[in-house]
């Protein structure tokens, strides 16, 4: 597949988008116009429904069978990583030194100040004894002379120890910044259009053939200027267009339009009206109720008809509900019932409220 250089001519900028038209030449090999085609180095923000192709100029016979969208990935050469890197190594390191010695000047300092004479205990029943005054001078004066050689060294470390920190920061900083153009320089990712064409033809000259693509991230804002002279009598209105983009392309030197209209605008078919002979009619006027057809109610006379004819089905009997049972008191002899309620009380008096019991004879 050959690759082909393009060139971007034209730019129409909408409200929202643009639409780009890149040119390019296929020239002949052996006599032949290639097949298949890439064109490389289009914009990530290009929208792949867009992709347009048509041939401009060239044999006849040559045509555009199919069009496909692809992405292209440039690798640019390395930069000088490595002398950031060791710089940068170098500079920690001596930074540590500095910290090492800084420390150990400070904990001597420490061990210095803590350095005091002491007097062995008095025994009891000694006399005291005199204080050597002359090793406590000399003791005194040695101290005083090393704290004040190591107080000097100590500033001296951490002087060394700031200009080791801005050292390190400043590497830092270089790398991060060599670091973040080499993420976007090692790897840059584009957009690509696989171009097949009817071929390979047999050309003498070479063809001359166009792409179109719609991409975001571009808009145009109009601006008014409306000069008038003193008298006020007739005055002068000219727009101007303010162009925004950032598509990832260089439009310096390209041919700008600029356009009101909606680069997404939605289109619908137009419905045709059908073409008769005869005389000319006015179209029948369209309504959203229409009345029923001729001869409806014959529609279901059969079916009617068949359902009349059929015996009517014998009615189910309803279950009759059962009668509750009803309870009748009973006749019973006044004696007997004197007698047993008399038993009945008298044996039992947790029962229910009743007569006094009768005394036994």
């Amino acid at each position: 597949m050959r690759v082909v250089p393009s060139v971007l001519e034209s730019v129409t900028v909408h409200a929202e988008g643009a639409l780009c038209t890149r040119a390019f030449v296929l020239s002949p090999e052996q006599g032949h116009l290639p097949d298949k085609v890439r064109i490389d180095g289009l914009p990530l923000a290009l929208r792949t429904g867009s992709l347009r192709a048509r041939v401009v100029e060239g044999p006849a016979g040559l045509l555009v069978r199919d069009l496909r969208p692809a992405f292209d990935v440039k690798l640019p050469s390395e930069s000088d990583l490595p002398s950031e890197q060791h710089a940068l190594e170098a500079a920690e390191a001596a930074l540590s030194d500095v910290h090492g010695r800084l420390e150990r000047v400070r904990m001597e300092l420490e061990s210095l100040q803590r350095l005091t004479p002491t007097f062995p205990p008095t025994r009891k029943g000694q006399p005291p004894r005199e204080a050597p005054l002359s090793a406590m001078l000399s003791l005194a004066g040695f101290v005083d002379g090393e704290l004040a050689a190591l107080h000097a060294q100590r500033l001296d470390l951490e002087r060394q120890q700031r200009d080791a920190a801005s050292e390190v920061e400043l590497r830092r900083r270089r790398v991060q910044e060599l670091s973040s153009a080499l993420s976007g320089d090692r790897a840059r990712l584009f957009r690509a259009a696989l171009l097949t064409l009817s071929g390979p033809l047999p050309a003498t000259g070479a063809a001359r053939l166009v792409l179109e693509y719609a991409v975001a991230g571009a808009r145009w804002v109009p601006t008014y200027d409306l000069r008038l002279p003193r008298t006020l009598e007739e005055g002068t209105l000219r727009m101007r267009a303010a162009v925004l983009q950032r598509t990832g392309e260089d439009w310096t030197g390209v041919r700008l339009s600029v356009s009101t209209a909606d680069l997404e605008r939605r289109a619908e078919v137009p419905e045709l009206k059908s073409l008769r002979i005869g005389r000319s009619q006015p179209p029948p006027p369209r309504s959203g109720w229409r009345e029923p057809a001729p001869g409806l109610d014959e529609l279901f006379a059969g079916y009617d008809a068949l359902r009349s004819q059929e015996p009517p089905s014998p009615a189910k009997a309803q279950p009759v509900p059962q009668q509750a049972p009803r309870y009748e008191p009973q006749e019973v002899d006044e004696s007997e019932s004197d007698d047993s309620d008399g038993i009945a009380e008298a044996a039992s008096y947790g029962g229910p409220p009743g007569r006094a019991p009768r005394p036994m004879a």
